[in-house]
């Protein structure tokens, strides 16, 4: 059997919790914290679960119960830590949109999450293994809102019916992201403007 590796690839199937100890909350929230300074300070890449196991106080196999592999481990903290956007359900689409756009720039702009998560998303397109964890477990709580805030666009008549839950992502959250990118969060007023351009493409027309 060939060892494991810090990707998961290889190695031992992940076993199943048992009767055993229960879990620790004290170990669990260090976990988290080590793992977000860790991947701060030096991204996915560097990352190990010798290195988490070691700024937590606790231990390797501690590690290994609760996660199979650190791309389980790294979607699993920020689950913990990045909260889903909220659905505000307002009843008009075009103020549920600019809600949760408005929400994701806060996101986007708090100092001590928006480089962590957009470096972890950097680090998977070469990385498969950290690519599904992120698809499977990651983001259907946070594509959620957006699919149910467009379904109700659509059933209020205020968005177009053959509308793309997708490409609408796209059109909204693509601008925020390559701002972030290339010049920082965008301003407050910025957002509105912005949904102000978008909104055509996504209103059913009068």
């Amino acid at each position: 059997m060939t060892d494991r590796n810090e990707n998961g690839d290889g190695g031992e199937p992940a076993r199943p919790r048992g009767r055993g100890r229960p879990r620790s909350e004290a170990t669990d929230a260090a976990v988290v914290a080590a793992t977000i300074a860790l991947l701060r300070e030096s991204g996915y890449g560097s990352l190990s679960i010798d290195a988490v196991a070691v700024r937590a106080g606790t231990t390797r196999p501690t590690l290994y119960r609760r996660w199979r592999d650190k791309a389980h481990l790294v979607t699993d903290v920020l689950s913990k830590t990045i909260e889903p956007l909220l659905d505000p359900d307002t009843g008009d689409a075009r103020r549920d949109l600019l809600d949760i756009a408005h929400q994701l720039r806060a996101a986007l702009a708090a100092p001590e999450f928006g480089l962590v998560l957009l470096g972890v998303y950097a680090d998977s397109a070469a990385r498969p293994e950290l690519a599904t964890a992120l698809r499977e477990l990651y983001l259907p709580r946070r594509a959620g809102v957006w699919d149910s805030v467009l379904r109700r666009g659509v059933q209020r008549q205020q968005l177009r019916a053959e509308i793309d839950p997708e490409d609408a992502r796209d059109l909204l959250i693509g601008p925020l992201l390559y701002h972030w990118i290339t010049r920082g969060a965008l301003a407050e007023r910025d957002v509105d403007r912005l949904v102000d351009a978008v909104w055509p493409a996504l209103a059913r027309p009068v």
